[in-house]
């Protein structure tokens, strides 16, 4: 794990700060955004780079995201920042593990606790790959495919996984439960009709002895599928799903899932949007509006 602080220009006693959990922070994109997010709203921003999968599967990502975040809500102060101003966001499988760090500090009821939580294209569940948003066929920069490959390469290190899950196989285990809900088309496109409410379920009663299931509906690798109680004490959300994207619904369903939790989401959908496009923010004009939505949100709420 490497872990970079960026500080605006000058630093006052208890200012906010945001934790950005992202793959590379140096390259592809990712260090303008975050110094430009640190610049602009006079925060302290810190990068967790997380070891990578194959070599390192999980739960060694998110471990070292939460230890950087634990680390850091327990000594705030040596870095003038305020601890209850205190939020985490990430994009992508970032996105993922951001979401998942907050849902295990509420799990924990992490004091202090984090004030808000920023999802941009987040993967929120590793059970469907049929999503309407897959619809498209191979999305600008990641395709159905490449989402199944790298799952397997993250689940287990190694790419043997890729094929079943693009087999879809694990909804049918899951008929007329629950959690088939969270993932309910008409959430997205609400011209098709609702599912019926599903029987509720335990997740080690209906994935005992079925170890893909079982990883797949852990709420650690897909929050989208976390116990209620969870779900309700979760910080507010900001969360962004993007038309030409395979986590489009991804991001829809958490977003929705938050809601009916009581949790304060604001969900913006970029209908020409594409898969981390929030890099693209100094020439994309989608991108340069939804830096403009991101910075907003914070100086608001953080």
């Amino acid at each position: 794990m490497y872990v970079k602080s960026l500080h605006p220009t000058v630093v006052s006693a208890n200012t906010n700060a945001c934790l950005y959990c992202t793959v590379v922070p140096f390259a592809a994109g990712v260090f303008p955004l975050i110094s430009h997010l640190a610049l602009e709203l006079g925060i302290v921003v810190i990068a967790v780079e997380y070891c990578l999968a194959p070599e390192h599967k999980f739960p060694a990502g998110l471990n070292d995201c939460m230890t950087a975040t634990k680390y850091f809500l327990r000594h705030a102060h040596r870095y003038n920042v305020d601890p209850s101003r205190i939020g985490v966001a990430g994009t992508s499988s970032g996105g993922n593990y951001a979401a998942v760090v907050a849902l295990k500090l509420a799990q924990e009821k992490q004091n202090p606790s984090l004030k808000l939580q920023v999802l941009l294209y987040p993967a929120t569940q590793l059970l469907m790959y049929t999503a309407s948003a897959y619809k498209y066929g191979p999305c600008e920069l990641q395709s159905v495919w490449e989402l199944a490959y790298f799952a397997s390469l993250y689940l287990y290190g190694n790419r043997s996984r890729a094929n079943l899950a693009l087999a879809n196989s694990n909804p049918a285990k899951l008929e007329g439960t629950h959690y088939l809900n969270f993932l309910d088309p008409s959430l997205v496109d609400p011209t098709l009709p609702p599912l019926p409410p599903g029987r509720r379920v335990r997740r080690e009663d209906v994935a005992a002895g079925d170890e893909e299931l079982e990883m797949v509906l852990n709420p650690h690798v897909s929050p989208l599928l976390a116990e209620e109680e969870d779900i309700k004490g979760l910080p507010p959300a900001f969360i962004s799903a993007m038309e030409f994207d395979v986590f489009r619904d991804h991001a829809i369903f958490y977003a929705k899932r938050l809601e009916q939790a009581g949790v304060k989401v604001k969900l913006l959908h970029y209908k020409n949007g594409y898969h981390s496009q929030l890099a693209d923010f100094k020439w994309s004009e989608t991108a340069k509006g939804m830096m403009e939505d991101v910075l907003s949100y914070l100086k608001e709420n953080l």
